[in-house]
């Protein structure tokens, strides 16, 4: 393994690392951040494609951890301050990377025999698309679908949300919420709207066959307009006491529901 050291905070990689806590940047390099030794090991284990690998000198001098016996052919090692900066992270572990952006196609989502998209429609809180994302694959979904409005999926507390479950499902990413929908539809998708004033409960609902789940806004639900284009509205029942249910909640009732009635 070769071992660079990296003193100059004004360095070329340190500043694309910088400016990788940033949306538009990601866009623009086409990469994003992976923080923390166990999302490192994760992602080195679905061979995503890393461009840098950086410690801080402390986690190199203590031996790497649980990538002490990963083959890695490059490492950049920086002082802890500067680490510090690097990091988005409260306590950083010691070891982050940049990864390149998997681009999927839609074949990837709707090739599946039975196929089950998550639609995310306008989600804004990067925990709860985390956690999607991470439902999503633990339900066997082909794929996640983000809407214009929603977080970006490669935010980095939205990738350590989703505990390396990105690695793995196939996300289409940043489409207009009319434009998810007709692909789906094409596809031979049903369109399900989850709201607090389905004309079914989820369970009334049929999930065996090839399925689009549309979770809305954290705060405003979905709106008039996709409820209206859905083939069926589906709602999960709650005590008068509580409002709603978190996006993410919604999703993993709504999701293990179609493992339920696909499985028996």
């Amino acid at each position: 393994m070769k071992v660079d050291a990296i003193t100059s905070s004004s360095n070329p990689l340190l500043k694309k690392v910088r400016a990788l806590h940033q949306r538009a940047f990601r866009a623009k390099y086409a990469a994003y951040l992976i923080e923390g030794e166990r999302l490192l090991e994760e992602a080195l284990l679905k061979d995503v494609q890393l461009e840098e690998i950086i410690a801080s000198e402390t986690f190199f001098k203590q031996g790497l951890g649980r990538l002490s016996d990963a083959n890695l052919a490059r490492l950049v090692t920086v002082p802890d301050a500067l680490f510090a900066e690097l990091a988005e992270t409260t306590n950083p572990s010691g070891i982050l990377a940049i990864a390149r952006i998997t681009a999927h196609s839609p074949n990837q989502l709707f090739s599946a025999k039975n196929p089950l998209v998550v639609i995310a429609d306008a989600i804004q809180d990067p925990g709860n698309l985390g956690t999607l994302i991470r439902t999503s694959l633990a339900a066997s979904a082909s794929g996640l679908i983000t809407t214009r409005g929603t977080v970006d999926p490669f935010n980095s507390k939205v990738v350590r949300s989703a505990m390396g479950a990105t690695f793995h499902l196939p996300c289409l990413w940043d489409l207009e919420t009319s434009e998810a929908i007709q692909l789906c539809r094409t596809n031979g998708l049903k369109i399900v709207a989850s709201c607090a004033e389905g004309e079914k409960l989820f369970w009334q609902a049929n999930l065996e066959k090839p399925t689009a789940i549309i979770i809305g806004n954290e705060g405003q639900g979905l709106s008039n307009a996709v409820l209206e284009i859905a083939d069926e509205t589906i709602a999960i029942p709650m005590s008068d006491n509580c409002e709603s249910l978190n996006a993410a909640q919604a999703a993993t009732i709504l999701l293990f529901e179609a493992v339920r009635q696909r499985s028996f």
